[in-house]
């Protein structure tokens, strides 16, 4: 099997890095301790002890069974003349889900910061350009989502601001659930919307990654 665009579809069976060390299974945490657990992203197919690119790093990689070296690249040959990601649905005017496929041509962030061209390192140096990313869309310097954040952003040309969200970007019509209502200040709303006002997916109650909650499944009905 070989490699597409940056591998974040990549289902082989290579188990070792690029310097020939076997890869850590991704469903344990020893020797290295990780937030890329199999129940926790399953649509990214953390099958054995495989190379994959859960994270929209340049290439797969994977955490290694030596103690002292965390993770590594994995070596695997890129198809040729591939530049497309297979499931990724391609939006200009609006944008679905986290934005991977949005390809408007907004180049300013929700606060108003001009984007720095993605071929360009100044004023910030980074690795997200067009030849390390070529299915990314990284054009000019409009608003992408490369690494899969929670919706499209940009460098911008700020000094002082390396990157922003463009959270002003409009959200696609049939990407947006139905709106349920609440009264006073909704602390008995039972509903079913799980997305922010600005689209962005809510984190699971009984989840502590990205952010450790206040509350969880059981403090939340002891206060019920």
């Amino acid at each position: 099997v070989c490699l597409l665009c940056n591998g974040e579809d990549y289902n082989g069976f290579v188990d070792r890095t690029e310097s020939g060390r076997e890869c850590q299974r991704w469903d344990l945490s020893y020797p290295h301790s990780h937030k890329y657990q199999p129940e926790k992203y399953p649509e990214k197919n953390l099958d054995d002890n495989y190379c994959r690119n859960p994270d929209g790093s340049l290439r797969p990689w994977c955490h290694t069974v030596d103690p002292n070296v965390e993770r590594e690249y994995c070596n695997i040959q890129k198809c040729a003349g591939q530049h497309k990601l297979k499931e990724v649905e391609i939006t200009k005017p609006c944008f679905k889900h986290n934005g991977v496929g949005y390809r408007g041509t907004v180049a300013q962030t929700s606060a108003g910061n001009t984007c720095q061209r993605w071929d360009q390192q100044h004023p910030h140096a980074h690795e997200f350009t067009p030849e390390n990313y070529p299915c990314k869309g990284l054009e000019e310097n409009y608003c992408r989502n490369p690494d899969g954040s929670e919706a499209p952003w940009c460098f911008t040309t700020d000094e002082g601001i390396r990157k922003a969200f463009c959270f002003q970007l409009q959200r696609c019509n049939d990407d947006i659930e139905p709106e349920d209502c609440y009264t006073g200040n909704g602390t008995k709303y039972r509903g079913f919307v799980s997305k922010t006002r600005k689209g962005i997916p809510c984190q699971m109650w009984n989840s502590n990654t990205p952010h450790q909650p206040r509350y969880d499944n059981i403090t939340w009905f002891k206060i019920l």
